[in-house]
Parts: C-alpha cells; structure tokens; sequence
C-alpha cells in the first residue's frame, strides 16, 4: 500500500508511505505474518521504518499471540532504534464475554513516549506494561470494554496505572 502516512490527519508533507504485509495460515488454527513500512523523512519529520513478524493460535475457547517489532528513526529529533515484543490471549468466556490480557516489553526509551495520546509512558526508561479487561459484545459491530493498563519502568522508581472504559463501534 502506499499512503500519506498521516493517519486521519491530513497530509503535512509530499512524501509517502510505503506499507507491505505478507501473512499466511500453514495450519487452520496458526495464522503468521511478516510487516515492513518505510516513511522518508521531510523537514522536522524523522525518516522512519518498521519491521515486525506476528503468529496466532486460535482455539475454540481461546486465541493466543505474539509479536515482535523493530522500528528506526533518523533525522528528527534524534535518532533512535526501538524494539518491543508482545504477546496476548483472549478468553472466550461466555458468547458475548471476553477476557484478555496483553503484556508489551520495550527494550529501549521512546523519546516520543509522552505524545502518544492514549496512553503515555515515560521516554527516559525502557518498560514494561500489563492490560487486562473484559470485552461485553453488544453485537459484532458494538462492546464496551472496561480495562486496566499497568506500566512498570526499569530505570526510575515509578509506574503508571490506567483504567480505561473503551467503546467499539464499527459501522
């Protein structure tokens, strides 16, 4: 895919994005996939690339995953490797009930950790975060999702604590 790279802000700059991802299924309940983007750098904007490999495991009661990503950054504000790993399951509890957990691991301080508006972390310390909740399905295209998120750093002596409430809602 190629894209402005904004997101749904509009376009700041006349670069593109490049995006590709390549997934595939080698068992019915294993499901992996390879993903690589490359954003060049423009003005203040940092040149960006991302690696990352997922695999799942689907069960009727539950799904299990894990990821890993690899993301450089040059020419902004400084330039930075960052490494993270994740893994999650997903509990299917009753038809419409869901309970999940996810723990992320990153290896390095992201610099541009307080600007991440849904959940800000700390850009001097690696860290490390727990988030656990329960989905209630209204129906497939609505849920409400109470959870909590617990962020641990390795290099000061403080964490963060969340607990959210999040609607999904897909029309």
């Amino acid at each position: 895919m190629l894209a402005n790279g904004e997101g749904i802000k509009g376009e700041i700059n006349k670069m593109k994005k490049i995006y590709v991802a390549i997934g595939f299924s080698p068992l019915k309940e294993v499901y992996f996939e390879l993903y690589g983007d490359y954003s060049p750098g423009a003005e203040a904007n940092p040149t960006v690339s991302t690696l990352q490999a997922f695999l799942a495991y689907k069960r009727k009661k539950f799904t299990a995953g894990l990821q890993y990503g690899y993301q450089t950054h040059s020419g902004g504000k400084e330039d930075f490797n960052l490494q993270v790993a994740s893994g999650f399951v997903v509990f299917y509890l009753k038809e419409k009930v869901n309970l999940f957990a996810r723990l992320d691991r990153t290896f390095q301080p992201n610099p541009y950790g307080e600007e991440i508006s849904y959940a800000p972390f700390d850009p001097t310390s690696p860290s490390t975060v727990f988030l656990a909740g329960l989905d209630f399905k209204v129906d497939s295209n609505f849920s409400f999702i109470p959870n909590i998120a617990y962020d641990n750093y390795d290099d000061i002596s403080a964490s963060d604590l969340y607990f959210k409430f999040t609607m999904y809602i897909r029309w």
